[in-house]
């Protein structure tokens, strides 16, 4: 079965049939008739890469071409997350803080030691999106985890 995402939800096959030939081919139709921008799309079938796609308006797009990940990260991240909460290792109500090792939330007049899974999750924590992700320039300038979630260095904060 093929699906796809838009603005983080989930849509419905936009293909008659599961062959992959099927989903490009519609892709490309679309592509012609409606979209504006650049794309790079992977195809996974069985845990494999099956096919790649890739359309520009401008500068040639290949697998390559460094994108933001943007809302596509908000479904694999929610997938993540009820999981490890059907597994038993999380809990939604239990401060963040309890499971974060590497990097903490950073401080707020909103009290982050009380800051949950569910709150991130909903979009209730209190945090700004000001980090920015307009764009990195090449591979080499692509900040750690950590780094990008205090500061990202393509953010709007950081342009002075």
């Amino acid at each position: 079965m093929n699906f796809g995402t838009y603005t983080g939800l989930l849509l419905s096959p936009i293909a008659s049939d599961d062959k992959a030939e099927s989903f490009l081919q519609v892709t490309q139709d679309q592509l012609d008739h409606e979209f504006v921008g650049n794309l790079a799309m992977v195809l996974i079938e069985d845990g494999q890469v099956s096919a790649e796609f890739y359309h520009s308006i401008d500068d040639p797009v290949d697998r390559h071409t460094i994108f933001q990940m943007a809302s596509i990260s908000k479904w694999i991240t929610s997938w993540g997350i009820f999981t490890l909460v059907q597994d038993g290792k999380i809990d939604l109500d239990v401060p963040i803080d309890t499971y974060l090792t590497r990097w903490h939330l950073p401080d707020s007049k909103y009290g982050n030691s009380k800051v949950t899974v569910r709150n991130l999750h909903c979009h209730t924590a209190g945090l700004v999106d000001g980090l920015g992700h307009a764009r990195f320039t090449s591979i080499d300038s692509v900040q750690t985890l950590e780094q990008s979630l205090t500061r990202a260095s393509d953010g709007f904060w950081s342009k002075g």
